[in-house]
């Protein structure tokens, strides 16, 4: 494992529609990011706003 790298050891599914399932995809191309780390930046972003804070190097 590299040096600074969050492991990845939960997983969650959920379900999106297909409009919402492309819109990931376009945004992830844009920043040429992988969906699942779009994803999951997105997450983080959300939780901080909703002051939640996620401890260090779990995203």
């Amino acid at each position: 494992m590299q040096e600074g790298k969050a492991r990845f050891s939960e997983m969650m599914n959920v379900r999106l529609t297909s409009p919402l399932a492309q819109a990931i995809k376009r945004g992830a191309d844009k920043r040429v990011q992988t969906y699942a780390d779009y994803v999951r930046a997105a997450t983080v972003e959300r939780l901080r706003a909703d002051g939640i804070e996620i401890e260090r190097g779990a995203a």
